[in-house]
């Protein structure tokens, strides 16, 4: 706003003045953000605005209505710019490193969120958010905030609404009734319906994980467990704590008998042929599993999926599926460390940062809004299904969306395919208060001095681990041949992380 100008004329600039912020200069432009009111800059700020995945057939409509919605407070533009899974990371960081302008990006770390952040390349939030983000902050819980600064500042929204990877066994309903079984209750249950299988059913595979660590035999079974806690520095048991411990060891001097039993397991899992034979050949597992027999499937997500049900019944005449977790929903009796996976950043090269953040403040300010960004136009894309979910109308032109830019467990809604039983757990794990804090929230492991031991062991892993935790080798031989081609790179990654843990507790207490 520029100066008041002398008596003579201030009658001719009253209306900009009670219309503007005061004590504000030209080039803030727009308002506090929400749904509270505010000046309405006279040329609206474009936002461009990179994220990860295929523009929805929709999107275009969307937008419209979004620039709708905000004008009279914010008048803002939309450019969403997609790039693919496979070229997010390169395109981005090629951004970044130009100085191409660029007002809200995705990040995640998968991606290199910790790298840019840690190079100066995103705009620290606090102050943006204390000023103009009010919404957001609130959208989201404490422990939230806390768990996901990068060297101790807010340089990026966390994106989610759950505190713990849910994972589930799909069951084939159909055998196990066939077999007389109750529904399964436990693990054992699992491999005695397995086992039946194989004997009463030998044309259909009794159990099929997946040819990824996360979701092979023995990762899949420990993670649902609290016996044993993954680490910051490698999620794949072989360095280990105690639950909520600070203190990590390492399964090659210093093993687990909770991880070597499951171990154990796979591998007689597999030479009894329970797990499937060909299970390091399967590529893509979710098309595999609707086209071939199998009796128990390993899957992410608390219930099970309506693409990957209805593709399986139609594709096996008869077929009816059901699922079960090792997950125990007793509050407290988990902890979570609160890291999330997926999250917005603005850029320094950003000319409209305090515009980015009215903007997401906007869209987190009230269900509608949230809900116009996550599902699309309602009555069009989606419909409310009431008690907080929704169903989807047209999934192929608007997909469930709220993990790209706004996702929050205040907001999230649940889809009204799922089992009750789904969506009351994954309302659970979206309840921070259900669990205790780990030790190690807040801490992130900087990786810049194993960066070399890092890269040894992850080609290691993927040649050794893999085919060790679904049981497709011989232990004897692999186990030893892993320990000693991996053990050197381990034990630095391993004391490294450690030496980390301790100076970052030591500053916290």
């Amino acid at each position: 706003m520029a100066k008041f100008l002398k008596s003579s004329i201030l009658l001719l600039l009253l209306a900009l003045v009670v219309t503007a912020c005061s004590g504000k200069s030209s080039n803030e432009s727009s308002s506090s953000g929400g749904d509270k009111g505010g000046s309405t800059s006279k040329d609206p700020v474009t936002l461009k605005i990179v994220m990860p995945g295929d523009r929805p057939a929709d999107m275009d409509k969307v937008i419209a209505e979004i620039e709708k919605r905000n004008q009279p407070t914010l008048n803002v533009k939309l450019d969403i710019v997609f790039a693919s899974w496979s070229d997010i990371h390169q395109k981005t960081q090629i951004m970044l490193t130009s100085g191409e302008p660029v007002d809200l990006m995705f990040d995640a770390p998968w991606m290199h969120i910790d790298a840019m952040a840690s190079a100066g390349y995103y705009e620290p939030l606090s102050d943006l958010l204390n000023e103009y983000g009010k919404n957001i902050l609130a959208a989201r819980p404490q422990q939230m905030w806390d768990a996901n600064k990068i060297n101790g500042q807010v340089l990026a929204i966390p994106l989610g609404n759950s505190f713990y990877k849910p994972t589930t066994y799909y069951i084939r309903k159909d055998l196990r009734e066939k077999l007389g079984l109750p529904p399964v209750k436990s693990y054992d249950d699992i491999v005695a319906f397995a086992r039946q299988v194989k004997e009463k059913f030998p044309d259909i595979v009794p159990m099929t994980p997946q040819t990824q660590i996360p979701m092979s035999e023995v990762h899949f079974r420990l993670a649902q467990g609290t016996d044993v806690m993954m680490t910051p520095m490698l999620t794949d048991f072989i360095l280990y704590r105690a639950p909520n411990s600070p203190k990590i060891r390492n399964m090659l001097d210093d093993p687990s008998p909770v991880i070597w039993s499951a171990i154990q397991n796979a591998r007689q899992l597999y030479v009894d042929k329970i797990i499937n034979p060909d299970v390091m050949a399967i590529k893509d597992p979710d098309n595999w599993v609707t086209t071939h027999p199998t009796a128990v499937y390993l899957a992410t997500d608390f219930g099970l999926k309506a693409d990957l049900a209805k593709n399986l019944l139609s594709n096996l005449p008869g077929s009816a599926l059901e699922s079960f977790t090792l997950f125990d929903a007793t509050p407290g009796k988990n902890s979570s460390t609160f890291k999330q996976w997926n999250f917005m950043t603005v850029p320094k090269s950003s000319k409209h940062k305090k515009e980015a953040i009215q903007f997401l403040d906007w869209a987190n300010a009230s269900q509608d809004n949230y809900d116009l960004l996550a599902y699309g136009i309602k009555g069009v894309n989606w419909e409310d299904a009431g008690n907080q979910q929704y169903k989807m109308l047209t999934a192929d032109k608007y997909p469930w969306f709220p993990y790209d830019w706004i996702w929050n467990p205040t907001y999230d809604r649940q889809d009204a395919n799922q089992e009750p039983a789904a969506v009351e757990l994954n309302r659970f794990i979206g309840n921070a208060d259900n669990f205790q804090t780990d030790v190690l929230t807040g801490f992130n492991f900087d990786t810049s001095a194993v960066q070399n031991e890092l890269s040894q062991f992850n080609a290691l892993e993927n040649q050794y681990l893999l085919p060790i935790y679904n049981g497709t080798v011989d232990l004897d031989t692999y186990w030893k041949e892993f320990s000693d081609k991996a053990g050197p790179a381990l034990k630095k990654i391993q004391e490294e992380g450690q030496r980390q843990i301790d100076a970052f507790l030591k500053n916290k207490s």
